[in-house]
């Protein structure tokens, strides 16, 4: 069995964790690579997703925003003076309430405003103050000026907001009209924020931690020409959190199974070693015994590939030594018995 290296190694051991490390680095370390690779771009897939859900999303937000002056609108057309006291109309029409005036003595309207009115198109006024939170809706009806105001959360406020997801709408210099934002904590709160995302419509943008982080998207809503006003920005966002969510179930099932893939490959590894290397420790004992004299010791190898053909070499070897070896004993032991019989009549002639 392999074991962690040390002084007392074995070189069968030694060459065993060699292979181990090898095999970890062509064939484990390409797999993290890859691994690494895929995980960051399933992440950046994620986020141009998300963007191109952010900016689908804006935009039909601004277009319900655009819809629902349009019928606003359609729906002051259909009015006459006869029902200016019809307060039943207000719930009809989605509007807060119907005031009809003299446009002579609106003082709120400036000459650009009036020669809209004029050519008998519609205005679309915000109101500046808290009290006057709304937006009205002006139309000149047989020379009366029919004006319908809407709540800002009927006309601004989408239609949904998800969670980890935000949702404003700003004027062209940043001033928040109506926003819903998304915390960290998961609460929904309005806030006061700096304009956001106005220097580049359509294009994402990276949103401040306070606001949940993540990314987001600024679509522009025109109506200078429809309306008479300056343009208006809705803006939604989703969160880091919110955009990697999907990631987590895939990245517990990815590491997971990269483990048990991991984990399998070692074993298979370490045992496929431990059949390499058998032979070669048969060989490294075979060699120290005929090093120590034992001619008579036989590798045995029987794998199969190139430890086999030097086994096969080795006991040739051993062999040939072994022949060689009783070659000499044999001429030792004849040596000896003729000098024996040198001897003998050489003493005898001493004693004569």
């Amino acid at each position: 069995m392999l074991r962690l290296p040390s002084f007392t190694t074995r070189p069968q051991e030694r060459f065993g964790l060699r292979l181990l490390g090898v095999f970890m680095a062509c064939a484990v370390l390409p797999i993290l690579i890859f691994s690494a690779l895929t995980y960051v771009s399933t992440r950046e897939q994620l986020r141009g997703d998300t963007i191109l859900s952010l900016q689908r999303d804006a935009k039909t937000a601004s277009m319900a925003i655009l819809e629902r002056l349009s019928i606003g609108t359609s729906q002051l057309r259909s009015l006459r003076p006869a029902t200016a006291n019809d307060v039943s109309l207000e719930l009809s029409t989605g509007f807060r309430e119907i005031v009809w005036g003299s446009l002579h003595i609106d003082e709120d309207l400036t000459s650009a405003e009036i020669g809209h009115l004029r050519s008998g198109a519609a205005l679309v006024r915000l109101g500046s103050t808290q009290e006057s939170r709304g937006v009205a809706v002006s139309l000149l009806i047989e020379d009366q000026l029919v004006t319908g105001v809407f709540d800002l959360e009927f006309l601004f406020a989408p239609n949904r907001v998800a969670e980890g997801e935000s949702y404003w709408v700003s004027d062209r210099l940043g001033n928040l009209i109506l926003g819903v934002f998304q915390t960290p904590e998961g609460s929904m709160d309005r806030m006061k924020i700096e304009p956001l995302g106005l220097s580049k419509p359509r294009e994402p943008f990276d949103m401040d931690v306070a606001l949940g982080g993540g990314v987001g998207v600024v679509w522009p809503l025109f109506l200078r020409r429809p309306f008479g006003a300056n343009e208006i920005y809705v803006g939604v966002s989703r969160s880091e959190e919110s955009i990697l969510r999907p990631l987590e179930d895939f990245s517990m099932i990815f590491f997971a199974t990269f483990a048990l893939t991991l984990l399998s490959s070692v074993m298979v590894a370490i045992r496929q070693i431990r059949v390499r290397v058998g032979p070669l420790e048969s060989l490294a004992v075979t060699t120290a015994e005929i090093a120590r004299g034992d001619l008579t010791a036989r590798s045995r190898v029987k794998s199969g590939d190139e430890f086999e053909l030097l086994g096969e070499s080795i006991d040739a070897m051993a062999r040939r030594l072994e022949i060689g070896f009783k070659s000499v004993e044999q001429l030792r032991t004849i040596a000896e018995s003729l000098k024996s019989w040198v001897e003998i009549p050489r003493r005898r002639a001493l004693r004569v």
